[in-house]
């Protein structure tokens, strides 16, 4: 899926579901969790709804609190897709307080990362930036995770006016030896930031450095 090789991934999944029998309805959840990820990836949105209903369904019937949040990730994860923030908020907010009720971190991310998607397109700054930093504190101690949470920070501040601010942000991910798939939006960022900001000399490296990536760095979805 990495390699936006999504047909392969499913047909992966799917080869897995049907090959072990002896999966738990909370294995096969998490499963087919991933394969509806890999279908909107695709391009394959309604396939995907239906696949995390499955999900939430097999949840409930196996009083699985993992396979709830695991869809509710999911379902705002299309309802960003389409552009519907509210509802974006709604499934995320969901998610995040069970996943923060059953300590499930690596969930809970995900959910927090959503509502700073939503609250942020909804221009609600400060909630944008409490959620950031409650993404970043469950990122720690994963490169990855640390610089993406970084990034969405910087990408907040710099919605909501502070410009130069924003920039240090950027520059802590583009200092990192990062994917290009992580470094290429943080060096946007980091542009714009500082024509914002009016360093000139900052964003001509920024614009500099993003023109020499592959043009297949970005995530093909």
């Amino acid at each position: 899926a990495d390699a936006d090789a999504f047909r392969l991934a499913g047909v992966l999944l799917d080869t897995l579901l049907r090959a072990d029998t002896s999966l738990n309805a909370v294995q096969r959840g998490r499963i087919l969790a991933q394969r509806a990820r890999v279908a909107w990836m695709a391009g394959e949105i309604d396939d995907a709804r239906e696949r995390y209903a499955f999900v939430e369904s097999l949840g409930r019937r196996s009083r699985s609190a993992e396979l709830r949040v695991r869809a509710w990730n999911g379902f705002a994860a299309l309802a960003q897709m389409r552009g519907n923030f509210p509802e974006v908020r709604r499934h995320a907010r969901r998610a995040s307080r069970l996943a923060d009720q059953e300590g499930m971190h690596a969930l809970s991310r995900t959910a927090h990362f959503a509502v700073v998607v939503a609250a942020s397109a909804e221009r609600r700054f400060d909630e944008a930036l409490t959620e950031g930093w409650k993404v970043y504190q469950l990122s720690l101690g994963d490169p990855i995770d640390e610089a993406g949470a970084l990034q969405t920070i910087g990408q907040v501040l710099l919605l909501s006016g502070h410009a130069a601010v924003s920039e240090i942000a950027f520059s802590a991910v583009c200092s990192r030896a990062l994917p290009a798939r992580i470094l290429l939006p943080a060096l946007g960022g980091m542009a714009m930031a500082s024509a914002a900001a009016g360093h000139e000399p900052t964003m001509e490296w920024a614009v500099r450095e993003a023109r020499s990536m592959r043009r297949t760095a970005a995530p093909r979805y």
